[in-house]
């Protein structure tokens, strides 16, 4: 599926359209690609939708199917009650989110991603302590060791990245480099 018809079904969806009642018109779309359609993308919009709705309360403003190597997922913005916008990166194969992004303050909000993980507003609280200084933007990724948040902070020295393991809550120190014999 293109990207014109994944951004099609996200904008009617989005406006509250009835999707059947635009691809029942024939406009530009085949028969298997509206049977398509209307089984896959409703149900894959639907999921990836509610799977950010329990993680963050907020508007949706926009969703869009994204393709990358051998995944694809969903891009969900959402503008956070305190009016900052945050963007979740959501696999309706694998039910979960594979990463949240935000670049943009104020970060007074709360995140409900899963039990295992550490809250986020305590994280964020964290990295300021270590850090004397405010958080620029922040993500929360899935590395090879597991999740990890990242926060971005200006500092006396310059911009500093501070990275704190989502589980345990342990900030993750840089490793040193291996001596030659």
């Amino acid at each position: 599926m293109n990207s014109f018809f994944a951004t099609f079904v996200v904008a009617l969806f989005l406006f509250h359209q009835p999707l059947n009642a635009h691809l029942s018109s024939g406009h530009f779309l085949t028969d298997s690609t509206q049977s398509h359609l209307t089984s896959s993308s409703d149900n894959e919009i639907t999921e990836a939708i509610s799977i950010t709705s329990l993680a963050l309360e907020g508007k949706i403003i926009k969703a869009e199917k994204k393709f990358a190597k051998e995944r694809t997922f969903w891009e969900v913005e959402v503008i956070s009650p305190t009016g900052s916008t945050v963007e979740l990166q959501v696999s309706t194969e694998e039910d979960k989110i594979l990463a949240i992004i935000a670049e943009e303050g104020p970060f007074d909000y709360e995140l409900i991603v899963a039990d295992a993980l550490k809250k986020f507003s305590e994280v964020r609280a964290q990295a300021e302590s270590v850090s004397a200084s405010k958080v620029l933007k922040w993500k929360l990724v899935e590395s090879k060791s597991g999740m990890q948040y990242h926060f971005w902070m200006f500092t006396k020295g310059g911009a500093a990245q501070l990275k704190i393991d989502a589980v345990t809550g342990e900030r993750i120190m840089k490793k040193s480099a291996k001596k030659k014999k």
